[in-house]
């Protein structure tokens, strides 16, 4: 189970505590409606032998025992509301809000499952504290609320008493703030506990901010203001496709890696450089005609000079021409008549959109790429090889597609190139199920 199932699952399991104060409903509920018929009784039948104390103690007993039944009831519905917008009604939880409201904006759109995913993949190497916080090197897991490390500006750990009559007990709270508010607040049972999270926090919260990708326009003010509101350091690299390698030459200069960041821009050119010789011996005109879609109904496209085009415009003719061309992740609203004029040889489905159902869906008959089968799916682990985010997971699909589009045109398969891009990227072996899986939906049959 994945630590935001686990986070959920939690939030979903305090259903007990409702039925609880169901089962205590009942009996006060019960005895309340006893007592007022009693009065009913009394009233009619039995007024002078009970008298008017009689009544008024019927009354008040009957209506406060009603009352409290009815209360637990509520408190019931209420906790129940709740816990489903937490828990049952994942789209709707605090847990996913909360991500979306963090990841960039290419990113927010993506599924339910993917954004766990990518919260998940930063949790798998951290620490856990007090079983209900979890923390890596990006994201702290709180309840039901994800939070980016660098939003972080101060944590502070406080004791708390709690007397009764008879029990003194303690607990500790660490109040986390960014640079306005309280944001959340975790309780511990043990200080060495709630200390062991202080120091983990500390540790984890960065020094540097490094942001990478498009030179957007008034991306220089923004992260301007982010770094005068953090107060650490803010620094952009741009990072293109054409040239990668600079970026991680740049990036081991800054970390104090020089020598990883010169092996990840060798690696980086060479993929490139390939890839750029082997177009170079196919003219334009002998390119595949083919479209990139997205979307749960596949009517959002890639557009041709989009910056989240970039592998396709390089390596084959991307017949999606609009006139006002989105760089945003989820692209281009089209339609399916739009697609029909366009009327591509083969297509290639984002992860989460119509793939496993088009081929069976009279709608897209017609359309040579769907008629043919000609038609995959973009791998998307960790991250979609063709953008989403539109950063180095784009390397693998630069050598994926072309390899897909023109096989004879390289001296290596598909199968080579994945292998080598997760053992150099993320010192990653791949098991032969493992790669299986992976292209099951991203090669010819």
């Amino acid at each position: 189970m994945s630590y935001c199932e686990k986070h959920l699952k939690r939030e979903k399991g305090r259903a007990v505590s409702e039925i609880i104060m169901c089962v205590c409903a009942v009996p006060f509920a019960l005895i309340g409606i006893i007592f007022l018929g009693m009065l009913i009784y009394m009233s009619v039948f039995e007024w002078a032998s009970f008298g008017i104390g009689g009544v008024i103690l019927s009354l008040f007993f009957g209506a406060a025992f009603f009352f409290i039944g009815i209360a637990f009831i509520w408190g019931a519905r209420i906790h129940r509301k709740k816990r489903l917008a937490i828990g049952e009604d994942v789209e709707n939880s605090n847990l996913i809000q909360s991500i979306r409201a963090q990841v960039p904006a290419e990113q927010s759109a993506l599924p339910v499952s993917e954004l766990f995913a990518l919260v998940d993949r930063d949790l798998a190497g951290g620490q856990s504290f007090g079983g209900n916080v979890d923390l890596g090197r990006a994201w702290v897991l709180i309840g039901d609320q994800a939070i980016l490390l660098h939003r972080l500006r101060g944590a502070f750990l406080i004791k708390r008493v709690h007397t009764t009559s008879k029990v003194i007990s303690t607990s500790y709270d660490v109040n986390i703030y960014d640079s306005t508010r309280l944001i959340a607040f975790p309780t511990f049972a043990r200080k060495g506990e709630a200390k062991r999270f202080c120091e983990a926090l500390a540790a984890a919260a960065p020094q540097v901010i490094i942001d990478t990708g498009e030179a957007k326009k008034g991306a220089k003010e923004d992260l301007d203001a982010l770094q005068e509101q953090l107060g650490i350091p803010v620094v952009f690299i741009e990072a293109k496709l054409s040239d990668y390698g600079a970026a991680y030459e740049r990036l081991g200069e800054m970390l104090g890696v020089q020598e990883r960041g010169a092996e990840l821009a060798a690696y980086c050119r060479d993929a490139y450089q390939t890839t750029e010789d082997a177009m170079a011996g196919i003219p334009a005109d002998q390119r595949v005609k083919m479209a990139y879609l997205l979307g749960e109904n596949g009517l959002n496209a890639i557009a041709k000079t989009s910056f989240q085009g970039a592998v396709m415009d390089m390596v084959a003719d991307n017949v999606v021409v609009v006139d006002d061309v989105s760089g945003k992740g989820n692209g281009n609203e089209i339609s399916l008549e739009q697609i029909a004029l366009w009327n591509p040889e083969l297509i290639i489905f984002q992860s989460g959109s119509i793939y496993n159902t088009v081929g069976d869906d009279p709608a897209w008959a017609g359309i040579a790429a769907i008629d043919s089968g000609n038609y995959y799916q973009v791998p998307n682990d960790p991250y979609c090889w063709m953008n989403n985010p539109p950063t180095v997971n784009q390397l693998m699909g630069l050598q994926w597609l072309p390899r897909l589009l023109y096989p004879d045109a390289f001296d290596d398969s598909i199968e080579d190139v994945t292998r080598a891009y997760y053992q150099t990227m993320y010192r990653y072996d791949l098991s032969d199920q493992e790669l299986a899986d992976l292209l099951q939906d991203a090669v010819r049959k």
